[in-house]
């Protein structure tokens, strides 16, 4: 997302894994955005799109791009959970507790009734050093 984007300037690339092919990176926002690196070796193509999640969607969709990993913030999260267009939910808990200082991995979804929100099934937990993975599965 471009909150995520301005304030953290991410390379939104792969590391640490030797030669790879590069993602193409796609921040979506409605503003202007920090400069961030440019394609080479090290970092795939970036797009900026801007729009309503789901017309986002149709663009990369129109493009290849049929498997997109969200990696945003929390408003961007929850624009695509209330458009309906997450399948998988990846988290990650770690040993520590944040509390209302943290930031929501999630916004506000406007939900009236707890039987409104998404609902997912486990399929996996796995440790990874002293944190846990959970992968979730759209019922």
């Amino acid at each position: 997302g471009g909150g995520t984007a301005r304030a953290d300037r991410p390379a939104l690339n792969v590391r640490g894994f030797g030669p790879v092919r590069q993602p193409v990176r796609i921040v979506v926002s409605a503003s202007d955005l920090p400069e961030l690196p440019a394609e080479d070796g090290d970092h795939g193509p970036l797009w900026q799109l801007s729009g309503p999640p789901e017309a986002v969607m149709a663009d990369l969709g129109r493009r290849g791009l049929t498997r997109v990993f969200c990696e945003g913030g929390g408003e961007l999260a929850a624009s695509l959970l209330r458009a309906g267009l997450v399948d998988r939910l990846v988290g990650y808990t770690a040993g520590m507790a944040l509390g209302a200082d943290g930031r929501p991995s999630v916004a506000g979804l406007g939900l009236a009734h707890l039987a409104d929100a998404p609902r997912f099934r486990l399929l996996e937990t796995r440790r990874l050093g002293a944190d846990v993975l959970h992968l979730w599965q759209r019922d």
